[in-house]
Parts: structure tokens; sequence; C-alpha cells
């Protein structure tokens, strides 16, 4: 994907989806899934949704924050909420997850270096459980400079068209875990377009939709200009 600032030659971006911190991905697991990413040398870090299970309590109890503070990303990490962070408490949530220097989008964006502009998407969630419902992209959009290219990160890889209409390159999403085990990857498959991997937009081929799996399955890819 080109990047909208001639000065920086590539970015490299790391995403992970449905960590699901709590009582069956304990402090261990974190620290192995930080070395990981940290492997990677990213400049930046994507936590698309799902990132505590049920509660904060158990996440702290887990250190959660404390491996995060460890990820070295100089453009820092963003996130955006699952459902999962409704049923934890959203408020909570964020605050929680920003002792960590991670920064969680809401229905709104931020421009990375000049270079894109990184979106990041209510859960549909929101609908049901937020005090206020999940706005159109367009709207999100409507502040946003013109001439850059748009990665949006939405943890339910649903209305995939709103993103087409809207000239974004690349959306990241999860929430899917191809099902988990057969026979619901099979469900899976029937309810989302593309439960899992790489989905090419024929409409729009520049846009790109990558379901990432689960937390087991860390994505890395460099943005080039």
């Amino acid at each position: 994907m080109p990047l909208g600032n001639p000065a920086i030659d590539s970015l490299c971006a790391v995403a992970v989806s449905d960590i699901h911190v709590g009582p069956f991905i304990n402090s261990s697991r974190i620290r192995g899934l930080v070395d990981k990413i940290n492997g990677l040398s990213p400049d930046i870090v994507f936590l698309v949704g799902d990132i505590v299970d049920e509660s904060i309590s158990a996440a702290a109890e887990e250190g959660l924050t404390e491996e995060l503070k460890r990820i070295k990303a100089p453009l820092g990490i963003y996130a955006v909420p699952g459902n999962h962070e409704y049923y934890a408490g959203i408020e909570d949530v964020q605050k929680y997850l920003s002792r960590g220097g991670v920064r969680l989008l809401r229905d709104e964006f931020a421009v990375i270096k000049d270079s894109l502009i990184l979106v990041g998407r209510e859960d549909i969630m929101a609908n049901r459980l937020g005090e206020e419902k999940r706005r159109p992209l367009s709207e999100i959009l409507r502040e946003a400079p013109k001439n850059l290219p748009i990665i949006v990160l939405d943890h339910t890889p649903i209305n995939l068209e709103e993103a087409t209409s809207q000239g974004v390159a690349i959306q990241l999403s999860g929430h899917t875990h191809n099902g988990q085990m057969w026979p619901f990857n099979l469900i899976t498959r029937l309810i989302f377009e593309k439960s899992w991997g790489l989905l090419q937009k024929r409409k729009h081929p520049h846009l790109c939709i990558m379901r990432i799996r689960n937390v087991g399955t860390t994505c890395a890819h460099r943005l080039n200009t």
C-alpha cells in the first residue's frame, strides 16, 4: 500500500487480534506474544479487539498492562474494542489499556506520521451495550485529510461494502476465530463474507480485507511508499 509521505520509505505494522486475556490466556502466554511482536521490529502495533476476556481484574492479575509496556513500537500501539471489551465494561477497559500505553480508537481516526489515516471502529456490540450507537464510516472520515491512504481496524468483519465505498486501502478484523473448531468454522463461513485470511474486494482493487485468525497468528505487513 503506497504511503502518503514520500519522506518515509516504509512502515512495519504488526496486528494482533483476540488475545482474550483472562483465565485461559495467562501471563506467560502474554509475555511470549510480546516477545514475538518485538521480534518483528514493528514501527506501529494494532490490537484488533477482544484484548481482555470478561473482566479487567482477570487481565490485571495476569499483568497485561505491564507486558504491553514492553512493546517496542516507535509510532505507538493502537487498539479498537471488540465485543468482549463491552462485556468487561468499555470505559474501564479504555482507562486500563491507557496505562499500558495503548490508545483505544472508538469511531475516530488518527493521522500517522503524515503518511496514513488510521480509523478505529466501535464494535457492532456498541449498538446493544454502548451508550452511543456506532457511527457511519463516512461521518468519521468527514474531517480526515483527503490525500492519505486509509487503514480501518474493525473487530467484527461485517458490512465490508462500507469500507469499499469510502476508499479504504486495508481493513483489519478479528472476532471469528475461524469458528475455533469443526464444525463451527463451517458456520462462520456462512455468516461472514470472509471468515479468515485475505480478501481482495473485486469492486475496489485497492481494498484488502485481512481477517486475523486469533492470538496464535500475528500479522506483520510492511507498508511501502
